[in-house]
């Protein structure tokens, strides 16, 4: 039974751009049925970022049908690596996407899984390696699944990637904030009073008729906190604010934007850039301005984004990958993200590995240099 639904599976590989934006629906449809994924396993997250940055890449969508339904999905795309003749397979969104995953409807995992490795191995013919980044624990990737399949002679390798804490939420605000230390507590009334007394103080979220004003104001002050460190910040790219500028529109849209305000005698001083889609939120920056140093302005939005989280139901509030210590003091569970390469035998193939082994060094030893440097600060 099982092998006569594999067999009966229709496999196809789409390279074409339209053919992206043609399965919007369908790929959306997917995504809320499949149990493990998160607002980045969206079609407006994969198009948004295809469209910007998918100059010099070639599309390559692997997608499965059960009786014309889709069933299965893994969104990739090959480039040249470091514009050497070695080419390089990715999951759309790679470097900006904080989990990144296949897509399959829980119904048919059993079947979808073997049709879809196969059909992985059998376009190696466009690829020399695959580097799948951000793989979340519970990713069928993740768990060595794929080192089961019938693959050909190919270098694999499985290692951790980065840690992502998450908090998990109760029903009520007040069971939320009973299990924080007692001085973070304090520290949420205290800094929010301390603002009351001194500005006009106002916290929101950005809608339709504020939306490209909140996020240019949330780009700026982003840029002001790394600046004061002396380090360039994430969203120094014109071409990475593009981007964002296009997925909050999208996301807005559909009701899962949260860019949170905190206006202080009319001015934005604070922006938390969020998402909220089923039963989870996520943080995914910050901006903050630097001279408010002595009113916490951070701990009094998160504090705030959470609680909006609890209300409307929340089951999690991820704050996504990156160990951080302002993440810790409320709370999470670490989950880490993993990371696996696929490479075909041959010369090509280990000197790509090699190269992708002095990068991994390369930046692990600059994220500990900028954590020692912040710490001593």
């Amino acid at each position: 039974m099982v092998s006569a639904r594999i067999s009966a599976l229709e496999a196809k590989i789409l390279t074409r751009p339209d053919q992206l934006s043609g399965l919007a629906a369908e790929w959306d449809d997917l995504a809320a049925r499949s149990l493990s994924a998160s607002i980045f396993q969206t079609w407006e997250w994969a198009d948004a970022w295809w469209r910007h940055f998918g100059r010099g890449r070639r599309l390559l969508l692997l997608i499965f049908r059960e009786e014309g339904r889709l069933a299965g999905l893994a969104p990739f795309s090959v480039k040249r690596h470091l514009n050497l003749p070695l080419r390089k397979l990715e999951f759309l969104g790679t470097g900006l996407t904080d989990t990144l995953d296949i897509l399959i409807r829980p119904d048919c995992a059993e079947y979808v899984l073997p049709r879809l490795q196969q059909s992985l191995f059998d376009s190696c013919r466009l690829w020399d390696m695959a580097d799948f980044q951000q793989l979340p624990e519970e990713s069928p990737l993740a768990d060595g699944r794929i080192l089961q399949a019938d693959a050909p002679r190919m270098h694999i390798s499985l290692f951790p990637q980065e840690v992502c804490p998450v908090v998990s939420l109760p029903g009520r605000w007040e069971d939320f904030t009973a299990l924080l230390g007692k001085k973070m507590r304090y520290n949420i009334g205290y800094y929010e009073r301390l603002m009351r007394k001194d500005f006009r103080y106002e916290v929101g979220m950005a809608g339709e008729e504020d939306l490209e004003a909140e996020m240019d104001a949330f780009f700026s002050l982003h840029r002001r906190r790394w600046r004061k460190r002396r380090l360039p910040g994430v969203l120094q790219n014109i071409s990475v604010q593009r981007f964002h500028h296009d997925v909050a529109r999208r996301f807005l849209r559909r009701g899962w934007l949260r860019l949170y305000y905190l206006k202080l005698d009319g001015v934005t001083r604070a922006s938390l850039y969020c998402f909220q889609r089923a039963d989870r939120a996520y943080y995914y920056l910050g901006g903050f301005d630097p001279d408010l140093g002595r009113y916490s302005p951070g701990t009094v939005l998160t504090a705030h984004a959470l609680r909006e989280a609890v209300g409307a139901g929340c089951r999690y509030f991820d704050f996504l990958r990156g160990h951080e210590a302002y993440k810790y003091r409320w709370e999470p569970a670490n989950r880490v993200n993993n990371r696996l390469l696929l490479a075909k035998p041959g010369l090509c193939s280990a000197a790509m590995l090699g190269l992708n082994r002095l990068e991994r060094k390369a930046e692990a030893r600059l994220k500990d240099w900028i954590e020692k440097w912040q710490e001593n600060r």
